[in-house]
């Protein structure tokens, strides 16, 4: 199971270091979405990387953006094998935030 996850994390690294290095899309801002198979509080989590913009979707069908978040927080929220915890203890009052939807 270690190596599965360790397996996951660095195709998302090489993903990630993909599309910032090799995807001209200047004018899109370059983001990465994340939808958990787990039974996750998310439907779905979306970083975008040049404005340091943290967007999820709960299950629920709301949809928060989290600003100024930097991609270690995304990184660790994806990784996280629980998710809702590490959103309660270090996103949901950390950044400043704005329903979407």
């Amino acid at each position: 199971m270690k190596r599965l996850i360790h397996l996951v994390a660095v195709l998302t690294a090489v993903f990630i270091l993909h599309e910032l290095f090799c995807t001209s899309n200047e004018g899109a801002g370059l983001s990465t979405t994340v939808t958990p198979s787990d039974q996750s509080l998310f439907q779905t989590i979306q970083y975008w990387h040049k404005s340091r913009a943290l967007v999820l979707t709960f299950r629920s069908g709301a949809i928060y953006e989290y600003q100024s978040v930097p991609y270690s927080t995304f990184s660790t929220l994806v990784h996280s094998p629980s998710k809702g915890a590490y959103f309660n203890q270090c996103i949901r009052a950390q950044y400043t935030y704005a329903r979407i939807e």
